[in-house]
């Protein structure tokens, strides 16, 4: 089938529909690389988890959280899978639409061409000005949204070349995204061997913890040694021990002090380091996920703008087959108004015929009256001189031979009388001929009439379809 500018051929029609398919299939791959690399996620997310008690808290809350987005993006995905089934159905439902509409078309043009096989005597001039004016009207709708339909195209390839080049970038965006998800990997284990040290360091926490108890011993036996210092103040020896050891106690309470200050300082600056891993790597969970949803999204818009063409382009082909199915019906017009001429003149030229033969019966008619009329006249004055001539002689040799005269004269009578008698049947017989002949004349009148009219409507008809 020819391709018209802006349209679409059933070759590149099967194209669309085959490019269709493969991209449904691609995102039924997305889907489950998607599903894939939320599982490896999750596992290098469980084997982040360290022995301490802070990272297994981090890691319950991460795990939690992911559960909620992943929850939250698979109600998205089943919305949108039940979105692209009900897109499929409504597709499935259209293209049976469009069948039964290119049925329909294909029955009316058969119930005209079976009309337009039916000679014009048998047909009225009322369904004949029915059937031009539906043509005309349903010529002009066509043309109208043709035009609409082109403009469509014109906007649709656009978006298409743009949507290529949008699945392009998002290819690369994959490419990305798998780079990032290498680094997130090796990321984990560096962190995996951070979280092994941050455990030393919780150890060495600990150590100052024990060290807060020994130095609240010290300060419990200080406050009992100031106690036995008031109940010995008497004693000197005593006195001089005590503020010994009392010295000692507030060298040992001031180191005690500094190494718990540095502590807290250390452990302070493990606590930060450790809350923006977390957050670092919470955050590109987040990210992956949020790209990998983007990336879904985007392909289901453009297996909807796929749809959309595909729909369109059934539209399209269908008024595309009604072009055709008028343009056939056109020359089909056009052929039957040439033998419709064609019939014409030679009607025409029987008409000219038949005046012409009766224009001569006429003449040759006129012409015997006219010799009848003559003879007749020379009879009757025969047998008026003959009656003169009778009277005059006398005897019956004469009246014999008087009466042979007559009997030849009767004769001749008679002669004149049949002759007259055949003149006239003549004359009926060509009476009755130019009847006939009046009749077929005023039938191929009509005939004319009729078919100059049919003319006229299909040259009526033939100029928008040339336009």
């Amino acid at each position: 089938m020819a391709h018209d500018s802006g349209g679409l051929s059933r070759e590149e029609f099967l194209r669309v529909q085959e490019q269709l398919i493969e991209l449904r299939n691609r995102n039924y791959e997305l889907q489950e690389e998607l599903k894939r690399k939320s599982n490896e996620i999750s596992q290098l997310s469980n084997s982040h988890s360290t022995k301490s008690d802070a990272l297994q808290f981090a890691s319950k809350l991460i795990s939690r959280s992911k559960d909620k987005d992943s929850a939250k993006y698979e109600v998205e995905i089943e919305n949108l899978q039940r979105k692209l089934a009900t897109q499929e159905e409504e597709f499935r439902l259209q293209q049976e639409t469009l069948f039964a509409e290119i049925n329909k078309i294909t029955s009316m043009n058969e119930g005209l061409k079976k009309a337009s096989e039916i000679s014009p005597e048998n047909e009225g001039n009322s369904t004949l000005d029915a059937e031009y004016q539906s043509l005309k009207s349903e010529l002009e709708k066509s043309k109208v949204r043709i035009e609409e339909l082109e403009q469509k195209s014109t906007t649709l390839q656009e978006l298409l070349a743009a949507e290529q080049a949008k699945k392009l970038e998002q290819d690369s965006l994959i490419h990305g995204l798998e780079n990032q998800l290498l680094e997130c990997r090796a990321e984990m284990e560096t962190n995996e061997k951070e979280a092994a040290k941050k455990a030393q360091d919780l150890e060495a926490d600990q150590c100052m913890l024990n060290m807060m108890v020994e130095l609240k011993k010290y300060q419990d036996e200080r406050e009992t040694m100031i106690k036995s210092y008031k109940e010995m103040e008497n004693s000197l020896e005593v006195q001089s021990e005590l503020v010994q050891k009392n010295q000692k106690l507030e060298k040992s309470v001031d180191y005690l002090s500094q190494n718990l200050e540095e502590s807290k300082r250390h452990f302070e600056e493990i606590q930060m380091k450790y809350n923006s891993l977390v957050e670092n790597e919470q955050q590109k969970i987040n990210q992956s996920v949020e790209s990998a949803l983007k990336e879904y999204r985007d392909q289901a818009l453009i297996t909807e703008n796929k749809f959309q063409l595909v729909k369109i382009s059934y539209r399209f082909f269908s008024t595309y087959l009604k072009i055709q199915e008028v343009s056939d019906m056109r020359k089909e017009f056009e052929k039957e108004r040439d033998e419709l001429l064609l019939k014409i003149r030679r009607l025409e030229d029987k008409i000219s015929a038949k005046d012409e033969e009766k224009n001569m019966a006429l003449k040759k008619q006129t012409a015997l009256m006219k010799e009848l009329q003559r003879s007749l006249k020379e009879e009757r004055k025969r047998a008026d001189s003959l009656e003169k001539k009778s009277e005059e002689k006398a005897g019956w040799h004469v009246v014999g031979q008087d009466m042979e005269t007559r009997s030849s004269h009767t004769f001749d009578g008679n002669e004149s009388i049949s002759s007259l008698s055949a003149l006239e049947s003549d004359n009926v017989e060509l009476i009755n001929r130019l009847t006939t002949l009046q009749s077929l004349h005023h039938e191929s009148v009509s005939r004319v009439n009729l078919s100059i009219l049919l003319f006229l409507k299909l040259k009526f008809v033939a100029k928008p379809l040339g336009n």
